[in-house]
C-alpha cells in the first residue's frame, strides 16, 4: 500500500512540476523605440513562446505624452485562424490588449516574433527624453485554455525626440583654397526620427577674401532633400536666409547634405579664417521651433610656392616668357628697389644673392634655357 501511495505522490509531483513549467519560457514584450513629437509610430507586441498559445491579455502602460491611436491595433501573420481576434481599449493611459479565440485549434504556434501591432502618437507638447513603457497584468492561455500563467512584467524604453535632436554640420570641417579657386561647401542636417521639418533659417558669414559664386538658383544649391516648393529667401540684407514653403512642404530624408554653396577666394583672403553659420533655427509642421548649434568651417589659404625666376607667377619651370617679362620689369625702378618684404621678392631674386639687380636677369635667362641660375648644367 505504501508503494502505491508513493507512486501516486510522485506522479502528482511530476504533474504539478510540469504545469508550473508549462509557461516557463513565455515572454510578452516590446522593444525600445523612438518617436518624434507630433508623429506616430507603429509598435510591435512580441511573444516568445515555447508552446502554442491561444489567448492572452496585457495592460500596456503608456508614458506621459504618448497616446494610443484609436483603431490601430491589428494581429500579425503569426496569429492563425479567422476567429482569433484582437481588441484594444485605452483608459487613462492604460491600454488593455486582449487576444481571444473561441476555437481551440486557432493558436499562435511556438516561436518568436510580433503577434500584435498598434500605433501610438507623441503629443506636440510631450517632453523630450527617455521614458518607460510597461507591460503589466500579463495573462496567457494555452491551446486548451486549461493552463493559465501570469508572465513576468516587462518594460521598454521610449525616447521622445524633439527638434533639439537635430544637428547641422558640414561635409568637411576644414578646407584649403587658393586665390581664384572655387570650392563647393556642403551643409548637412541630421534629423534622425524627425520627419516633419518644414523650415530652417540662419545667417551665413564669410571671411574677407571669400565670396559666394551664384548659380542658376541663386546663392544656394538645392538638393533632393529640398523639393519644390521649398525655396531659399533672404528676408534681410546680407546673408540671412530662410528655407520654407507656403504649404508646409517637409524636408526629405533624415541625414545627408541639405544644401550647398560655392565660394571663390581672392588675394584679400587671410592665411587662416572661418566660414560660419549662426542663428540657426528649425521649425516643424506642428508649429514647434528650436535653435540649433552653430557650424564653423576652418579655411586655409593655399600658398603657391615661389619659384626663383618664375616672375610671371604660378608653378613649374622658368620659361622664355619669364625672361621676356624680366627685360621689361628690370627697367622699372620699383622692381630694382624692391625689398625682401615684398611678396614678389623671392621670384625676382633669381640668383639668390638677397638683392635685385642685373645678375638676376642673367639668372632668369639661364633658368629659361634649362640651366642652373649660374649657367651651369643641371645634374
Amino acid at each position: 500500500m505504501s508503494r502505491i501511495t508513493n507512486k501516486w505522490a510522485l506522479l502528482l509531483m511530476l504533474f504539478l512540476a510540469q504545469s508550473a513549467l508549462s509557461f516557463a519560457e513565455v515572454k510578452l514584450y516590446i522593444e525600445d523605440f523612438s518617436i518624434a513629437r507630433g508623429q506616430t509610430a507603429e509598435v510591435s507586441l512580441l511573444l516568445d513562446n515555447d508552446k502554442a498559445v491561444s489567448d492572452f491579455q496585457v495592460d500596456v502602460i503608456l508614458p506621459e505624452g504618448l497616446q494610443y491611436v484609436e483603431g490601430s491595433v491589428d494581429k500579425t501573420s503569426r496569429v492563425g485562424g479567422r476567429s482569433q481576434t484582437v481588441q484594444a481599449s485605452d483608459k487613462q493611459g492604460k491600454l488593455v490588449i486582449v487576444m481571444s479565440s473561441g476555437v481551440s485549434n486557432n493558436t499562435i504556434a511556438a516561436g518568436t516574433g510580433a503577434v500584435v501591432t498598434f500605433s501610438v502618437e507623441a503629443e506636440n507638447t510631450a517632453s523630450e527624453g527617455k521614458k518607460m513603457l510597461s507591460l503589466e497584468n500579463i495573462v496567457i492561455s494555452d491551446i486548451n485554455n486549461a493552463s493559465i500563467a501570469t508572465a513576468e512584467e516587462t518594460q521598454a524604453a521610449v525616447t521622445i525626440l524633439g527638434l533639439g535632436n537635430c544637428t547641422f554640420g558640414a561635409a568637411v570641417e576644414s578646407l584649403e583654397i587658393g586665390v581664384d579657386e572655387e570650392y563647393q561647401v556642403d551643409i548637412t542636417l541630421d534629423n534622425e526620427g524627425i520627419e516633419n521639418l518644414t523650415a530652417i533659417s540662419g545667417t551665413l558669414t564669410l571671411p574677407a577674401g571669400l565670396e559666394i559664386v551664384p548659380g542658376d538658383d541663386g546663392k544656394f544649391i538645392y538638393t533632393d532633400r529640398t523639393p519644390s516648393p521649398l525655396t531659399f529667401t533672404f528676408p534681410e540684407d546680407g546673408n540671412t536666409f530662410l528655407l520654407s514653403s507656403s504649404d508646409n512642404t517637409v524636408i526629405l530624408g533624415t541625414s545627408g547634405i541639405l544644401f550647398s554653396f560655392v565660394v571663390k577666394a581672392t588675394d584679400a583672403l587671410a592665411e587662416t579664417s572661418e566660414i560660419k553659420l549662426t542663428d540657426l533655427r528649425l521649425a516643424a509642421s506642428t508649429g514647434n521651433s528650436t535653435p540649433a548649434a552653430d557650424v564653423t568651417i576652418a579655411v586655409t589659404k593655399k600658398v603657391t610656392p615661389v619659384v626663383p625666376g618664375k616672375i610671371t607667377g604660378g608653378e613649374g619651370e622658368v620659361t622664355t616668357d619669364d625672361f621676356t617679362q624680366a627685360l621689361d620689369d628690370f627697367m622699372n625702378p620699383d622692381v630694382l628697389n624692391m625689398d625682401s618684404s615684398d611678396p614678389r621678392f623671392d621670384a625676382y631674386d633669381a640668383n639668390g644673392d638677397g638683392k635685385i639687380g642685373p645678375g638676376d636677369i642673367m639668372a632668369i635667362f639661364y633658368l629659361s634655357a634649362g640651366l642652373n641660375a649660374d649657367g651651369s648644367q643641371k645634374n
